[in-house]
């Protein structure tokens, strides 16, 4: 089973459902989800008042905002990571620089987010990057770095 959020439909049937005694388990087969998703579903956005589809929808793409304006990395590593850049070093030595500075685990693909997110591309880090046409894989790379 594949990953996806609960559209607005599902949830006003998983309230109607609710509302009608059924179980976690048949709502879940009628929607065609989990039982562990009703179940949380059901946990995270029970309001005084029982479910409501509308109101959970919203309070899930609140928590989807909230979730995706968090910066990724501290700002502490995010500033040791691009002054070892403007030191020439390569992806695999910051990584292992960071380790032993006990600074965090930082994997060589955040390096390279940070490097594409670099605004001067003549800092030397660059030779790092490999070219958007080798693979797809880097080429869907998003950066989500605090600024």
């Amino acid at each position: 089973m594949t990953y996806r959020h609960l559209t607005l439909e599902q949830r006003y049937q998983i309230a109607a459902l609710h509302s009608a005694k059924f179980t976690q388990k048949d709502i879940a087969d009628a929607i065609g989800c989990a039982a562990s998703t009703i179940s949380r579903e059901l946990r995270r956005n029970r309001s005084t008042h029982g479910y409501a589809g509308s109101l959970a929808h919203g309070r899930a793409r609140q928590r989807r905002r909230v979730a995706s304006a968090r910066p990724h990395l501290p700002e502490s590593v995010r500033l040791e990571l691009i002054a070892r850049l403007l030191e020439k070093h390569s992806p695999d030595q910051i990584r292992g620089r960071l380790a032993l500075l006990k600074q965090g685990q930082v994997s060589h693909t955040t390096v390279y987010c940070v490097i594409r997110s670099m605004s001067v591309p003549d800092s030397g880090a660059c030779r790092y990057v490999i070219p958007a046409d080798v693979g797809t894989r880097f080429r869907s790379m998003s950066v989500r770095v605090s600024g």
